[in-house]
């Protein structure tokens, strides 16, 4: 049965109609349907376990302390470098190197991520 339909038969005699168990489908197939949402397969890449160095930053947190002009980073390796006030996303891709600086360039913390 269509709302409308609902509506029309289910008219009380003083000409109010009773909307309540009407929106109360509604709701309920729209709740039903956000739940389902939840179970959603996403197309992002696999996270892998956290503590695995995927992005080589052992070899480069040796660094630490050092400016980061002074530090040769090879071209087709996938990194960034952060500083203080740097905006960055917050995705988490493990194979792309984090170099964290102050705000003279000091290399503060490499991780994966």
């Amino acid at each position: 049965m269509y709302i409308a339909e609902y509506f029309r038969e289910n008219a009380k005699p003083n000409g109010h109609r009773d909307a309540i168990p009407a929106c109360a489908g509604i709701v309920g197939v729209l709740a039903a349907a956000f739940s389902l949402s939840a179970c959603a397969v996403s197309d992002d890449p696999a996270v892998t376990v956290p503590g695995k160095d995927i992005c080589g930053a052992a070899e480069y947190r040796q660094r630490i302390g050092e400016n980061i002009a002074a530090v040769s980073i090879p071209d087709d390796l996938y990194h960034r470098v952060i500083g203080p006030n740097t905006i960055v996303t917050k995705d988490y891709r493990p194979e792309r190197l984090n170099i964290y600086v102050d705000d003279n360039g000091t290399i503060e913390r490499v991780v994966c991520g």
